[in-house]
């Protein structure tokens, strides 16, 4: 209370005082917010730079204006070429010059004109701030307040840079960065000394010179400043030689349009008018774009897209987002954020995650048979079936028929799950909606998910650690913008030990005939590979990936509609080919022992062998203990002394019977894998005595009902011969049977065994086989009723 009393009598004795304090304070408070709360709001370009920092793609700002945001960073060159010309003290002065401006002063007072100025740079910049207003003194007045402050509230190198990005460089180039491209089609920090004294003398009056223009008033002044730095020995003479000798710039070039997809998803992304330094690696990019705009022009697609992606960080390297030069069809979507059907693509994944969970072996035998779920009748692309076929085969076959049946068992909704956590984020419904179709191209999928996906199937393997494997089991999604923290990463489901032997099976060289023209490609390098093509040549898809890179490929057209002859390898495994020769040869992958363990399994079946099995022989397998069921497909089998009866003790000396291990398949695949394998030998029949007629004890024909029967067939109302329906009773109305006419597989049939068919007029036999392996058999002669008048 005393110091408030004192206080107010102090200022009662000295009104002079408290005025003078006040208006101080008034000034300090006037001074300090003078600035404007922006320092620019002028628009600015979005500018996307490759990971060293060169320009990629850039276009021009909303205002109609070539500008740059500020780096926040200048060349030594430019600092020394600027402040040499400008401003030579300007690392000393707090704004103004007062030596400068006495000089200025005394010199236009002695010539009656102004003919020289005292701005510094600082004060330029705050002329740049006021949008270049008229001269007058209230204005300079203002923009010395201004440079005043700009010095006390930011540091040279701020100010600097400030200018740099804001300076006027001739039409409507404004700010270094955009001037170094657009003149010189490099960045500022490469430009040479001749080049960057041709644009520092620039901002001194753009409109005036400029590149294209004046040529001999810009050489003048860019020499004049070259031999000024060069007395302040900021370049040798060596160096000023070669400066002086260095050609003027052209008229303004067009800037770089690289990764012009990627440019607008960055805006997308909310990056507009902000400089995004990507992952992009420049010279990779420009050869990725020629070679896919050089494809386009020989395959059956209108549309490609591409993304070439390090496997170890997820950094994508190359992003072409659709056919480079196009003018039309689609030209502006930007393909890798499109959703696109699946088709085969995801079928690896399937493999490994029944790997992983020791539900199948790498060679396991698996079905390839007519197979009908429901209303669901999958049917491999070449319309035929194998019986069996090993399960890494079916994978890198890409054999519908035994992925589906592997589907069946694994699950739809866990398969589910394993993609999701694989990081495939576009399968946003629910099992039942997808249902077993999902594997073949039932769900959607998009380019960018895809490579993602790839990449972390072989960075479980090329990042292994058995000491931290829960650690190095994390999915990386894919990003393009550099130093980005990797958003949402998630545990993968799969192990090191099933991604590897998944990247072996997509590896072998035993390929559909189509693609065995790309066999000299595997000896060369070293690639897991899938291809797919979706229902009706909508989509065709290739992705490779090796232990460093992952590339994945789209072709089709942009609106999803059909493309007549579009495949994966016709169309799209030929781009995916031709940009391996881009990069660095890669090692395969290092197998991740600490996973995988050794199995024993029978030779033909690759299951654990039975009793009953020959051969033996080791896979690998994940390391998880998991208990396989034994091989189902040898059985001992007794046969007379000569090996062509099967006989019994109840009708053969026991001495005599010959006990022999028989490949035996259910009859539908023992069907088809015999029309493909002439060494498969079928069962011997049973000797005379010996279960006489066992095959036909549990069926028997209806129609037609005798051995040698006819069939009269009667015609329609046009002249047509009907159908034939062959009926069929079996004792266990569970049993599924399959119809083979004249050795023809003909179709299957359950509870009700009816089947209609339209034989040829003549002698025909017609094999019924059950899921036990019994068989009956009928020979009948068709002959076609005359027409009837």
């Amino acid at each position: 209370m005393d110091y408030l009393q004192r206080l107010g009598a102090w200022a009662v004795a000295n009104p002079r005082a408290v005025v003078l304090l006040a208006f101080a304070m008034f000034v300090w408070v006037a001074f300090a917010n003078c600035l404007p709360s922006k320092l620019f709001e002028d628009s600015t370009c979005t500018v996307l730079l490759d990971r060293e920092g060169r320009l990629l793609c850039a276009t021009i700002a909303d205002d109609g204006q070539y500008r740059f945001p500020a780096s926040g960073k200048v060349p030594n060159r430019f600092e020394a070429c600027i402040c040499t010309y400008e401003d030579r003290y300007f690392r000393y002065h707090f704004g103004v010059n007062p030596v400068s401006v006495a000089s200025a002063l005394r010199t236009n007072y002695r010539e009656g004109r102004i003919v020289r100025g005292a701005s510094t740079i600082t004060m330029q910049l705050a002329r740049l701030m006021h949008k270049n207003a008229p001269r007058t003194f209230g204005n300079k007045l203002l923009e010395v307040l201004w440079a005043v402050r700009l010095e006390v509230g930011l540091s040279k190198d701020s100010i600097l840079s400030l200018y740099a990005a804001h300076a006027p460089f001739g039409g409507n180039v404004v700010g270094l960065d955009a001037a170094a491209w657009r003149y010189y089609s490099t960045s500022a920090e490469e430009l040479t000394w001749g080049q960057m004294a041709a644009l520092c003398v620039l901002p001194n009056s753009p409109s005036i010179i400029y590149p294209g223009r004046n040529g001999e008033r810009l050489r003048r002044k860019r020499d004049q400043l070259l031999h000024r730095l060069f007395a302040r020995s900021l370049l040798d003479s060596s160096e000023l030689e070669l400066a002086l000798a260095e050609p003027l710039p052209e008229p303004a070039a067009a800037l770089p349009q690289l990764a012009k997809h990627l440019y607008t998803r960055a805006i997308r992304d909310g990056k507009r008018g902000k400089t995004v330094t990507t992952t992009i690696d420049r010279r990779l990019q420009q050869l990725v774009e020629k070679v896919v705009a050089e494809s386009a022009t020989t395959i059956a697609a209108p549309n490609v897209s591409v993304i070439v992606a390090s496997v170890r960080s997820g950094e994508v390297l190359a992003y072409v987002g659709n056919t480079p030069g196009l003018s039309s069809h689609g030209a502006y979507v930007d393909i890798p954020s499109s959703v696109r059907s699946s088709a085969s693509v995801i079928k690896p994944f399937l493999y490994a995650a029944m790997l992983e969970d020791g539900l199948l072996l790498p060679n396991e035998l698996v079905l390839d048979v007519p197979t009908k779920i429901g209303n669901f009748a999958p049917q491999n692309a070449s319309r035929n079936f194998s019986g069996v076929v090993p399960a890494s085969r079916a994978l890198a076959q890409s054999l519908n028929v035994p992925i589906v049946r592997m589907l069946r068992v694994y699950g739809v909704k866990l398969f589910l799950d394993l993609l999701r956590a694989e990081g495939f984020t576009t399968f946003t419904r629910s099992a039942d909606y997808y249902g077993l179709s999902l594997i073949l191209g039932g769900g959607e999928i998009s380019l960018w998910d895809l490579a993602g996906a790839y990449a972390t199937l072989a960075r479980t393997v090329v990042m292994y650690d058995p000491q931290q494997q829960g650690a190095l089991r994390t999915v990386f999604p894919l990003h393009y913008v550099l130093r980005d923290s990797v958003p949402n990463a998630a545990q993968s489901l799969l192990g090191a030990g099933a991604a590897y032997l998944t990247l072996q099976a997509l590896r072998a060289v035993s390929r559909p005939m189509e693609e065995q023209g790309w066999q000299f490609f595997s000896s060369s390098r070293s690639v897991a590979w899938k291809t797919g093509t979706s229902f009706g040549g909508r989509d065709a898809w290739t992705v490779g990936v090796n232990p460093e890179y992952v590339i994945a490929v789209w072709a089709g057209n942009h609106d999803g509609s059909s493309v007549a002859g579009l495949s994966g390898v016709r169309t799209a495994a030929p781009v995916m080919f031709n940009l391996w020769s881009l990069l660095p040869h890669s090692q395969w992958f290092a197998a991740p022992v600490e996973d995988l363990e050794r199995v024993p399994v029978c030779a033909v079946s690759g299951r654990p062998p039975s009793e009953a099995c020959g051969e033996v022989d080791t896979v690998y397998a994940p390391a998880h203990r998991a208990v396989y069921a034994p091989c189902p497909y040898h059985r001992v089998v007794h046969l007379d002394s000569t090996g062509r009866w099967r006989v019994d003790a109840s009708c053969y000396p026991a001495s005599a019977i010959l006990h022999r291990s028989w490949f035996i398949l259910p009859p539908a695949a023992a069907w088809f894998y015999s029309r493909a394998h002439s060494r498969y030998d079928p069962l011997p029949p049973y000797l005379d005595g010996c279960a006489m007629d066992a095959e036909n004890r549990s069926m028997q024909f209806i129609y037609p009902r005798e051995n040698a029967a006819v069939v009269s067939v009667p015609r329609d109302l046009d002249g047509q011969p009907s159908s034939v329906v062959f009926s069929l009773a079996h004792t266990d109305a569970q049993q599924i049977i399959y119809w083979h006419l004249d050795g023809e597989y003909v179709g299957m049939t359950s509870v009700y065994h009816q089947l209609a068919l339209q034989p040829n007029e003549g002698k025909h036999e017609l094999v019924v086989v059950d899921g036990d392996g019994q068989r009956a058999s009928i020979r009948f002669t068709v002959r076609y009723r005359a027409k009837q008048l």
